[in-house]
């Protein structure tokens, strides 16, 4: 059953990087037992933006990725108290997956 659970999961992050759809955990009834949190950068600002399906109201932005983590993680500790979120684990880890798209000059063009 674990290793079901963990597969599901891996497909669920796998799907939400390769489709930008947002999937939560929580959903279908499903407990809260780890939290995704995308990062992009947005090149006109010139900072990392962080964001989550699974937790409500998280919108965090750093220079760096470096310095967006911190801020992320004390800002989903806010999060879960103010939203009263339901996990199952007394630790709940915490998957960041970031995504920047550069461009290369094609010499044919």
């Amino acid at each position: 059953m674990d290793r079901l659970l963990l597969t599901m999961k891996a497909l669920i992050a796998y799907l939400a990087v390769s489709t930008n759809v947002t999937w939560t955990h929580g959903e279908f009834g499903m407990p809260h037992s780890s939290i995704i949190v995308r990062a992009e950068w947005d090149d006109d600002a010139r900072v990392w933006v962080a964001s989550s399906g699974d937790i409500s109201g998280l919108s965090v932005e750093a220079a760096t990725i470096e310095a967006l983590e911190p801020k992320v993680l004390a800002a989903i500790e806010d999060l879960l108290e103010l939203n009263g979120d339901a996990f199952e684990l007394a630790e709940i880890p915490v998957h960041f997956l970031a995504q920047h798209v550069s461009r290369v000059t094609n010499p044919r063009h």
